[in-house]
């Protein structure tokens, strides 16, 4: 018993011989002079406690792990009356709660178009505006396809009243396919109904950006 006391002594006070690295990831190898017991595994020998990981080490390789596996979602949106706001808040919440997505939403005049080119998707929103989207919005659209874009992929929604539906979504579509054409189209574009131009959204609508956004995660997933 006396000499099994002594090793988990030595186990517990190793001498330090160096460190190894792997992917960015820093060892401290130790050996302990009373721990000579060997373990046989696939044809190799290794000695215990020959190898000891720093926790925070461990930390900063899953975070690694996990920054490597997360999509980053980006949400552009324009809006006067906090319509076509509310839908982009609720597509960003049903992206973020799919898992392994990072979604983010930013008013137009808040967005350097170089930024976009840090993210997996791009997403476009605008309120219907004499039949299209707003001037703003057609402008941004036109500073993308001066970016390097590929493998980049994008989706677009509106908020419309009346017989609008789909009016924006289909304007932006059609520009980015010509104007940012290595842009590639990942979901078809959502259109919100709205009961009025100051609204609200009328009910059932924000469900659907739920909806939107889940079916964004899924095909992300897949790419």
């Amino acid at each position: 018993m006396a000499r099994q006391s002594e090793d988990e002594e030595a186990v517990n006070r190793p001498e330090e011989l160096g460190e190894v690295g792997e992917v960015g990831l820093k060892a401290a190898v130790f050996k302990s002079p009373t721990a000579k017991n060997k373990m046989r595994h696939q044809n190799l020998t290794f000695t215990q406690n020959s190898l000891h990981l720093k926790l925070g080490d461990l930390k900063n390789l899953r975070k690694m792990e996990i920054a490597n596996t997360t999509m980053k979602v980006i949400i552009v949106y324009e809006s006067k009356y906090g319509n076509t706001k509310r839908a982009a808040e609720a597509i960003m919440e049903s992206l973020n709660e799919a898992g392994g997505i990072e979604a983010s939403i930013r008013e137009l005049k808040e967005v350097n178009p170089n930024d976009v080119q840090n993210y997996d998707a791009i997403l476009i929103g605008s309120p219907n505006h004499m039949g299209g989207p707003t001037g703003g919005i057609r402008k941004f659209i036109d500073k993308l396809g001066k970016l390097q874009l590929e493998g980049k992929v994008f989706a677009v929604f509106d908020t419309y009243m009346g017989k609008d539906f789909e009016k924006a979504v289909k304007k932006m579509e059609k520009k980015i396919s010509e104007k940012a054409p290595r842009l590639k189209k990942i979901a078809d574009g959502l259109s919100i109904k709205v009961q009025g131009i100051k609204g609200p959204i009328a009910e059932g609508e924000l469900q659907k950006c739920k909806e939107f956004g889940k079916n964004i995660a899924t095909q992300l997933k897949k790419s």
